[in-house]
């Protein structure tokens, strides 16, 4: 049948999505418990530009990637970078006791 050479792996992406989906839930609510609400959103937000960056690298489904615009690397790199300054431990300061 015609409609069987043309559908070829469609049953497997929707229920890859659901997987994908859920996994990523399980793994921001898990970190969400052992941490705060704050990284979770910024792992949250970090995982747009990922996964943009992921679909636009030449898959199975879609043969043909694209080039992404400096702009893009570069608010990629900022959002990365500001995760990563805001996770750095800050050295706790000592309050002096006026006696």
């Amino acid at each position: 049948m015609f409609w069987c050479q043309v559908c070829d792996g469609a049953p497997l992406l929707p229920l890859l999505f659901i997987v994908t989906n859920i996994a990523f839930n399980i793994s921001l609510l898990s970190l969400l418990k052992i941490s705060s609400a704050v990284l979770a959103s910024l792992v949250a937000m970090s995982s747009v530009p990922i996964s943009i960056y992921i679909l636009s690298l030449p898959l199975p489904y879609l043969p043909e990637g694209v080039s992404l615009s400096s702009f893009f690397l570069f608010g990629s790199m900022v959002l990365v970078v500001g995760l990563l300054l805001y996770n750095i431990p800050q050295p706790v300061k000592q309050s002096s006791k006026i006696d």
